[in-house]
């Protein structure tokens, strides 16, 4: 990812980061979820630990658990959450499938105390989505998962679970209290 050596610069990993495994774990991990070449240095450089976000005024919004690919067991929280997912959209009805549901299914990377996470898209870098543990909040956001760590830890997002302001979101998928999933025209959604 092309501005990982900007996050790194931002917010330096600890130097003794645990969990931070190598290409052979990684290569282990791959045949069961397929998840695209960037995160192994992402993974290997921050290991598993905890991002804290802050708005532009130094207000506190949230703390950000990385869910490490490299804890072991392998793949086991990650696969915890998905069907969890998985079993939530049977009444969201989203158009997605979730990790493990498909090995490039939608794949928890970033988890809150308040049950919120942050899933990539294992089949599209630029697809990035927040979510409740219900899937009842869940949204694209419009950047890719490093650009999105960038803002947030440069102050340029006041709602950790927003769109940023400036995001390039051609649709918002919101799921109302029945279940029902509708995509909503950005230019026709803010979320102020």
């Amino acid at each position: 990812m092309e501005n990982f050596n900007e996050l790194v610069d931002l917010v330096a990993p600890s130097k003794n980061a645990k969990n931070k495994g190598n290409e052979k774990m990684w290569a282990q991990i791959r045949p069961q979820a397929s998840l695209p070449d960037w995160l192994f240095p992402f993974f290997h450089t921050y290991g598993s630990g905890v991002f804290a976000g802050f708005d532009n005024k130094g207000g506190f919004l949230d703390f950000l658990a990385i869910m490490n690919v490299f804890e072991k067991p392998f793949l086991d929280r990650h696969r915890a959450m998905g069907e969890f997912f998985s079993g939530s959209n049977e009444i969201s009805r989203l158009p997605f499938v979730f990790f493990p549901e498909a090995p490039d299914g939608l794949f928890p990377i970033t988890q809150t105390d308040q049950a919120m996470f942050l899933l990539i898209d294992p089949k599209n870098e630029r697809r990035v989505f927040v979510t409740d543990n219900h899937l009842c909040y869940f949204r694209e956001i419009g950047h890719n998962y490093v650009d999105y760590l960038i803002m947030l830890f440069q102050g340029r997002i006041s709602d950790l679970w927003s769109i940023p302001k400036k995001a390039t979101v051609s649709t918002v998928t919101v799921v109302d209290s029945w279940g029902d999933a509708q995509r909503i025209p950005r230019a026709d959604y803010y979320d102020d």
